[in-house]
């Protein structure tokens, strides 16, 4: 195996709403330049079957495999299995792939404490194959919030937006001291917003909102959403890259704030 220049890419274990598309043109980028071809690899249904992921690149015969998620001995045995000789992950262990989950979340929480937040909620989604990414994060918030002397986060839920306009109506009877809310990413940020002009809320007056990702649409709401983007730090992904072990357990991914109109 190895024959091509072709780098096939799994996506089936990241869930929907993890991988937003400004990463994933970044990453075409890196492996462009480093001279390959991505083909990814994403079905419906298709996480946790792993046999799928090695049957395909049986059949293609690629340089190499690339996991997004950090890839554990029983996957590494079944490429094996199927002549693959060469694989890496985008996130290169399961420590890595915590902080990466925290990171955000400390951004945000430490941009509405400057801005005199000391009670916030902690806005989610609720796809099923977010909960552990999503308990990742609210585990991330509730540790900041008391590192920085905040009051623990109360949760909102987030759906269609009668019920999201419900759920923030009786969180904010509930918590009166609420003045902020956290968002699992801009979705999540998103149809706070909305419930909060359906409430007659002004935003950031009387409710500020913060996201994660930087999706396009951020950037289009009214007012504009303050977010926070990832970017990858590594600038070369490549099988010579992963045999040299550049990576290691550095950080692939570096946070920015995106400071807009809604804190």
């Amino acid at each position: 195996m190895g024959r091509s220049r072709i780098i096939v890419v799994d996506l089936n274990d990241v869930p929907a709403g993890a991988w937003t598309p400004q990463v994933t043109e970044q990453l075409i980028a890196r492996l462009q330049d480093a001279g390959y071809t991505p083909v990814f690899h994403q079905l419906p249904h298709a996480s946790g079957d792993h046999r799928l992921l090695a049957e395909v690149a049986q059949a293609i015969q690629p340089s190499a495999v690339m996991t997004i998620l950090p890839l554990d001995e029983a996957r590494r045995d079944l490429l094996r299995e199927h002549g693959v000789e060469t694989f890496f992950s985008g996130i290169p262990s399961h420590d890595v792939m915590t902080e990466m989950l925290a990171a955000p979340v400390r951004m945000q929480l430490q941009h509405l404490r400057e801005r005199g937040h000391t009670a916030i909620a902690f806005a989610t989604l609720s796809d099923p194959e977010l909960a552990p990414l999503t308990r990742a994060r609210w585990d991330a918030a509730t540790a900041s919030a008391r590192a920085l002397g905040m009051a623990d986060p109360r949760l909102l839920p987030t759906g269609d937006p009668g019920a999201t306009a419900a759920a923030l109506r009786d969180l904010l009877a509930a918590a009166p001291r609420i003045t902020a809310v956290a968002g699992y990413n801009d979705l999540a940020a998103l149809r706070v917003l909305a419930a909060a002009d359906a409430l007659g809320l002004a935003v950031p007056e009387g409710l500020a909102l913060i996201g994660a990702d930087d999706l396009e649409f951020a950037a289009l709401s009214h007012p504009p959403l303050t977010t926070v983007r990832g970017d990858w730090t590594v600038e070369e992904w490549s099988p010579a890259a992963a045999a040299g072990d550049q990576h290691g357990d550095t950080q692939p991914i570096r946070f920015t704030l995106v400071p807009r109109s809604t804190t």
